[in-house]
């Protein structure tokens, strides 16, 4: 018969027990099942919250303290003292299942979205949890200390049992990318256009995607969708959406380490390859630059000898592989907006929601692009779309009518115009690049500027250089900055006061959403009685990269107000 304070021990364990199985699932699966870049987050300020927060200081305590009594509670001493400690754990345990149930009846818990892959690993390590208390369930309280341990190193358990399956995964995406490569073999007169690079790729993909689809139709084209951009991913789509309708399929690929972007051509075998531009995002699990650039130049390697390569030369680490690009059998594109290219922009004039500039061929022809779409990046995104296009046999001018009809501009980037200031909202710009342009976009507003940004990611050796230079780029265009996570806040408080001394209270650490909303009022120095006046009218507020959902939620709750 269980005690009714053992009962309450157990039904923690279980909620506990759930609530980390899915929490690690997800981070997981966040990671792509990538040991490197779980490890990697795991480096960073909220990884170390991870292995060192309340409840695993709870339980460590919880631990050394049944240890310790397990050793000498043969001695009358500690019977009292025994009794005491159990009823403190219980009501430790007892708050930290309360909150983790409040979580997740209000959806705020994390979870693995649902597929094969997940919920195959979310029943293992389940089964495995059950048959672990059914084993220990008859010692009832004397199994304790053998259930705060599972609980406590629950983390290296789930990854354990990720890495142990791991050969099986293995196993069934090698499966599924041979059928794929299989089925791509029998469309000989299927078009695939492969799009890599450390940025731009899902921009330029869907400009290709609006260009063609005007000229084959729908039906005929098909693209990978949102950020699908692994192997097993793009697979999934030659064999569920592919047919022999299918004319073209716009690929975007990504990658973490060396061979992936190569393993993906061999099955897709593509007839033109593009390559957005290259930087040292993710460097921490491709291990050098070196290794970034051979890795991104695996989508050139993988183009048949009737292949065609497309460049962009406003990227640096392209421009310097000149002579890889000019020795390369395969017939080569080159575009710009900066220098002398196949492609070239001039007359570039940039507004807040809208771009335009005049787009030349060197084999002749040229078109007046207007779009709307937000910040000059988007030109090089635009010319290399293009290249594809022309290659296509459809004219610069017949992309810039698709273009200018479409309203494709803000798939990354969005622009909330209402309340006291403008809300420019950039998701996926997680990146030097990225983060150097929207900088760059936000000199068009004439009134204050202030970025709300977390500390970049997986950058490896180069994170300080690079946040230095963030912070350089911050001061010479923002009155604040609000870094949302402290692991490089030090490099970007230097960067920004090497540039502007003057410049020390104005890049802060926050996290409070509360906080920040209070912090952004402050600077702008609104109110609900000023928001009226002509001097507040064209200030913006630049929200970078995966900023936390509630700051998001706050500043936009601050606008309605």
């Amino acid at each position: 018969m269980m005690s009714s304070t053992f009962k309450l021990f157990l039904f923690c364990f279980v909620v506990l027990f759930t609530e980390k199985v899915f929490f690690w699932l997800y981070l997981w699966q966040l990671k792509n099942y990538h040991l490197k870049r779980l490890m990697a987050h795991l480096t960073t300020h909220q990884g170390k919250h991870l292995l060192l927060n309340l409840q695993n200081i709870i339980l460590a305590s919880s631990i050394l303290w049944l240890a310790l009594i397990t050793l000498l509670k043969e001695k009358d001493a500690f019977t009292t003292f025994y009794v005491f400690g159990l009823f403190i754990l219980n009501l430790a345990l007892a708050g930290l299942t309360l909150k983790a149930l409040v979580s997740f009846i209000l959806l705020k818990s994390k979870r693995p979205v649902l597929t094969k892959k997940s919920g195959l690993l979310i029943l293992t390590i389940l089964l495995l949890g059950t048959i672990f208390t059914l084993i220990f369930l008859p010692f009832q309280e004397n199994a304790i200390l053998a259930f705060l341990v599972i609980l406590f190193l629950e983390p290296i358990i789930i990854s354990a049992v990720v890495l142990a399956l791991e050969p099986l995964t293995v196993y069934k995406r090698k499966q599924i990318l041979e059928k794929a490569k299989v089925k791509r073999a029998n469309l000989p007169d299927l078009k695939v256009i492969a799009i890599t690079g450390s940025y731009g790729k899902t921009s330029v993909k869907e400009y290709i995607y609006q260009i063609l689809k005007e000229k084959f139709g729908e039906e005929a084209v098909v693209k990978t969708e949102k950020h699908i951009n692994a192997e097993i991913g793009i697979a999934q789509i030659i064999l569920n959406k592919i047919n022999k309708k299918t004319k073209v399929f716009i690929v975007e690929v990504g990658a973490y380490e060396k061979g992936k972007i190569k393993e993906v051509c061999k099955m897709v075998k593509p007839d033109i390859a593009v390559l957005t531009g290259i930087n040292n995002q993710h460097l921490s699990t491709f291990g050098s630059q070196e290794n970034i650039v051979q890795a991104k130049f695996e989508v050139i390697e993988g183009l048949n000898n009737q292949g065609v390569g497309v460049y962009n030369l406003d990227s640096p680490l392209i421009t310097n592989k000149k002579k890889l690009i000019t020795n390369n059998k395969i017939k080569t594109i080159t575009c710009s907006a900066k220098q002398e290219a196949d492609i070239m922009a001039a007359d570039i004039m940039t507004q807040k929601e809208t771009i335009s500039f005049k787009a030349f061929s060197k084999t002749g022809g040229s078109a007046q692009f207007n779009l709307r779409a937000l910040g000059k990046q988007t030109v090089e995104n635009v010319l290399l779309a293009v290249a594809v296009a022309q290659e296509l046999t459809i004219p610069l001018k017949k992309s810039a009518d698709v273009l200018a009809e479409n309203n494709i501009g803000q798939e990354a980037t969005k622009l909330i115009k209402q309340g006291l200031c403008d809300v420019l909202l950039t998701d996926y710009s997680a990146n030097l690049t990225g983060v150097l342009a929207d900088l760059e976009y936000l000199k068009l507003w004439s009134g204050k500027k202030i970025i709300i940004m977390p500390c970049l990611i997986e950058l490896g050796k180069t994170a300080k250089e690079t946040h230095f230079q963030i912070g350089e780029k911050i001061s010479k265009v923002c009155n604040l900055a609000i870094i949302t996570s402290c692991d490089y806040f030090k490099e970007l408080k230097q960067g920004a006061l090497k540039n502007n001394p003057s410049f020390e209270d104005k890049i802060i650490y926050l996290q409070n959403p509360k906080q920040i909303t209070k912090k952004i009022n402050a600077i702008l120095s609104l109110s609900k009685d000023a928001s009226s006046k002509k001097d507040n009218v064209d200030n913006v507020v630049l929200i970078e990269g995966r900023v936390n959902k509630a700051v998001i939620l706050a500043i936009e709750n601050y606008q309605k107000s």
